[in-house]
């Protein structure tokens, strides 16, 4: 009986521990409330999350200044005061998405709230204020605070609430930014090309007042005679001559044959800051006080143009012993008008354009705008050969790979036209029209720069063009280990510049097809 006593009294015990510990879980789990998240990888917003479409306006205030981004009747975001330029679609967007989406990394707690300027948040103290309004009408203030002292985000508080957030230093980056991080440090217009090529109307640059070259397109009736043997430009300042279409072809736009990486020209140049924006107001007066010779009236030009003139001289764009400015480039494309003003190299190594497209002073790294400053020699033509294809009598190609000798029966006269081509060494009648393309290609090597001949070079290719009134002239073409150059002889004297190698291969190349009766489109160098 004892015994069986023992047993229900161990019983009871052994419940009573089961019911306490099933107490305590319950109690910790279900009792008692959930702490506030604080961890990573957990949702913290400082407000509820504002959809694109409902977003208004953005105002920010830091050390830099404020500026406001508002909705336009036209649903696009712009910029207040500066509508009229091309923004940072990258910083842009940016903002719009940390100030309408702020979330925290952490939450502060216990923090001492009587000493709140310690996380640099007493009113007035802040690295940046961004209010952000939206289509329901309700606006959310972000206060930006003092860095951590490990540099690895800010304090920051939302008005109206005690709670002390911790936001990634990414968004101090673009909170705290200058309202020139918003325009895109852009100076000309995109070039565009129709049908026919690009449709460059006129194009002039000026140093220190005085026109260094003016392009303008050839008539059509010079291209077609010369069979696209040049430019379809010339230039008409300071003499006219046939322009380089390989260098029109860079200025426009293209990549450098020399460095693949390297896009040189007008087309969409872009700086790596913008330093001045909105100012073609007193720019406007500024070149009419460097053009005009009428001393009152360029006294009147002067005080009118005294804020633009104060930014030109700080950016050396303007010499102000001469009043003139260092160089000027006006060009109009299709419809598109632009003119440039670039500086004389500054005390930090770059240069800065102003850009009247754009209204704006943009600052360039050296090296970026080295072809600014060609020379009339990188403008003109600046080909081997040139004659009429209807004046050939002979035209030799000889290569490791292909040799041919075309022989040229040709009338000329007002309806010139070749009568018939034949490879003499394999008595074969060619196709006229795949010659007339062979012979374009051979008309448009140009000489690109200077070059350091190297005894020994393999002999790629060599060229003989015999006239029918008897002149002959023979070009070599020689390899440059290393590079993708090709030096030349004319006649057998060292000429000391160089071709594109790979063009020269592409010509034996098309010597091939050519003789084999297959059409080919010659690539543009």
């Amino acid at each position: 009986m004892i015994k069986k006593q023992k047993k229900i009294i161990f019983i009871a015990l052994a419940a009573i521990v089961l019911l306490a510990v099933i107490y305590a879980v319950l109690a910790n789990t279900v009792l008692k409330p959930d702490p506030e998240p604080t961890g990573e990888g957990v949702d913290l917003r400082l407000f509820e999350r504002i959809e694109t479409d409902d977003l208004e306006s953005i105002v920010v205030k830091n050390a830099n200044g404020s500026f406001r981004y508002y909705r336009g009747v036209d649903s696009q975001l712009y910029l207040e005061g500066a509508e009229a330029l091309i923004y940072d679609s990258y910083m842009t967007s940016l903002l719009t998405s940390y100030s309408r989406s702020a979330v925290a990394s952490r939450v502060v707690e216990g923090y001492d709230a009587s000493a709140i300027s310690v996380y640099g948040l007493a009113e007035g103290s802040e690295n940046a204020v961004v209010t952000v309004s939206s289509s329901d009408g309700v606006s959310r203030t972000i206060r930006l605070g003092a860095k951590l002292v490990d540099s690895s985000g800010y304090y920051a508080m939302v008005a109206g609430s005690d709670t002390l957030y911790v936001l990634d230093s990414y968004y101090g980056a673009v909170f705290c930014a200058d309202i020139r991080d918003f325009i895109a440090p852009q100076v000309a217009n995109p070039i565009s090309s129709g049908p026919k090529g690009i449709a460059l109307n006129d194009y002039v640059m000026r140093e220190w007042g005085q026109t260094v070259v003016r392009i303008e397109p050839a008539p059509e009736t010079e291209t077609d005679l010369m069979l696209g043997a040049v430019s379809g430009y010339v230039i008409t300042e300071p003499e006219s001559r046939p322009a380089n279409d390989f260098s029109i072809a860079l200025l426009l736009g293209g990549s450098s044959s020399e460095d693949e990486k390297k896009t040189i020209g007008l087309n969409a140049m872009a700086g790596t800051r913008v330093v001045e924006y909105s100012v073609n107001s007193s720019v406007e007066a500024l070149r009419k006080y460097v053009g005009t010779e009428d001393r009152d009236a360029a006294a009147a030009y002067r005080e009118e143009a005294s804020a633009a003139l104060g930014m030109f001289m700080k950016y050396s764009l303007i010499d102000v012993d001469t009043g003139t400015f260092a160089k000027e480039i006006e060009y109009t494309c299709s419809d598109d008008y632009n003119y440039l003003i670039v500086g004389s190299v500054g005390q930090d190594g770059n240069f800065y354009v102003y850009s009247q497209a754009y209204d704006v002073i943009v600052e360039f790294p050296a090296e970026q705008v080295e072809w600014l400053f060609w020379d009339l020699d990188n403008f003109s033509l600046k080909s081997l050969f040139s004659a009429y294809v209807y004046d050939v009598d002979e035209f030799e190609i000889t290569s490791p790979s292909v040799s041919a000798l075309f022989k040229v029966e040709a009338r000329t006269g007002d309806t010139a036209s070749i009568v018939s081509v034949t490879d003499t060494l394999s008595s074969t009648e060619v196709d006229q029209a795949l010659f007339k393309q062979l012979y374009r290609c051979f008309l448009q090597f140009d000489s690109v720069g200077a070059i350091e001949p190297e005894e020994g070079s393999e002999l790629l290719l060599s060229v003989r063009v015999l006239l029918k009134d008897g002149a002959q002239t023979v070009f070599s073409f020689y390899d440059t280990d290393g590079a993708r150059k090709s030096w030349y002889t004319v006649d057998g004297v060292v000429s000391n510049y160089y071709v594109n190698r790979d063009y020269v291969k592409d010509l034996i190349s098309y010597t091939g097809m050519t003789l084999r009766g297959e059409s080919f489109t010659a690539r543009v160098r």
